[in-house]
């Protein structure tokens, strides 16, 4: 049997707060409702890197493939630092 999500809350808010869970939970890639929850969970939503993020880490894996072993080593570790970044 599913979980039918039957209870409501409602809220009142400035339009400007509003406004602003609007925008994150877009940049996070959930539904206003799922960040909400995630935000009262001990998993808090992160934004979601933009499409361009991707395209350049699969050009620097591109790049890597014609480096030295010593450099692909270095930069599999940035590559590293910079997705925990993100």
């Amino acid at each position: 049997m599913k979980n039918k999500k039957t209870a409501r809350l409602e809220l009142r808010l400035q339009p400007s707060e509003k406004e602003r869970i609007m925008k994150a939970a877009k940049r996070s890639g959930l539904s206003a409702t799922a960040y909400v929850l995630r935000c009262c969970s001990k998993q808090p939503p992160q934004a979601k890197p933009p499409d361009e993020f991707w395209e350049l880490l699969n050009e620097l894996y591109t790049v890597m493939d014609e480096l030295s072993p010593e450099k692909q080593e270095l930069l599999a570790q940035l590559i590293l630092r910079l997705q925990e970044v993100m």
